[in-house]
């Protein structure tokens, strides 16, 4: 099953039954418009909710809720500047949730996991072979409890969403490690945000002339909002060169055409400029 809630663009009346007055997210300047934009993005994941209401309902009356492998998640974080399309927790911390049969104790974690977490886990809770090419790790040993960690570093890419915008990223438990690729655009590809009030509030303040680093490092514990930018902290320099290795040795493991220069798209895909 397929949803495009809670995607833009929301209907006009897409505030029916949203939950409260939400302030928008800590990113986002809280404006009148904004808090419209995120009553309505809350009310559309609401009705998200009834959605998979009725889908469980039907497995339910079907007998398959016992047998079936139920996997609900996201391809990328609210659809806010600064979230969507950007390498940080806001634009790569999606939802997951599971459920398999024989698991019956709920449990939640923590634990740094990735989408490619997801083929080994149905490997193996369908009794297959793992897959040694593959670079995720079954997640059956976290919900089982028998591990509280999985993965120690996690990473992340994007070259394009309309404008190409190169960007690569490791996370740790504590730090996150950015590296930007296209120094000839050092400002946000703001073509690459979905349009919205809360997009027009920043622009409004002069999102377009924003300068972005080239590398940023955050310490996610101590400053889990990514306000200060620690790449030229001398206290921080071993962590800076451990990631940034780190990060390097993942492009070459997985033969990533960035090391070769910028990434062309593919065939038949024409990108508006990152200036646009």
């Amino acid at each position: 099953m397929r949803l495009l809630r809670p995607h833009r663009p929301y209907p006009e009346n897409n505030d029916e039954g949203a939950p409260g007055n939400p302030a928008p997210p800590a990113y986002t300047p809280d404006t009148p418009a904004t808090r419209a934009d995120m009553r309505a993005y809350a009310a559309s994941a609401h009705k998200a909710d009834d959605c998979f209401e009725r889908g469980f309902d039907a497995l339910r009356h079907t007998g398959l809720d016992q047998r079936a492998i139920i996997i609900v998640s996201t391809d990328h974080g609210p659809p806010f500047p600064w979230a969507k399309c950007n390498l940080n927790d806001a634009g790569t911390g999606v939802m997951l949730m599971m459920r398999l049969p024989g698991v019956d104790r709920p449990m939640s974690t923590d634990a740094l996991v990735t989408h490619l977490d997801i083929r080994p886990t149905l490997h193996e809770a369908l009794g297959l072979p793992p897959e040694n090419a593959c670079e995720g790790k079954s997640l059956l040993p976290l919900i089982r409890g028998e591990t509280a960690k999985l993965h120690g570093q996690v990473f992340a890419k994007l070259n394009f969403h309309v404008a190409y915008e190169p960007v690569r990223s490791v996370k740790t438990d504590q730090y996150r490690y950015t590296r930007r690729f296209d120094p000839e655009h050092p400002h946000p590809a703001v073509v690459n945000m979905d349009g919205s009030p809360s997009k027009q509030a920043l622009l409004d303040a002069g999102l377009r002339d924003t300068a972005l680093a080239r590398e940023t490092l955050h310490d996610l514990l101590l400053d889990p909002t990514g306000n200060r930018n620690l790449i030229d902290a001398p206290a921080q320099a071993a962590v800076v060169d451990e990631l940034r290795s780190s990060l390097h040795r993942w492009m070459e493991r997985t033969v990533d055409p960035l090391l070769c220069g910028p990434v062309s798209p593919p065939p038949g895909v024409t990108l508006s400029s990152p200036d646009a």
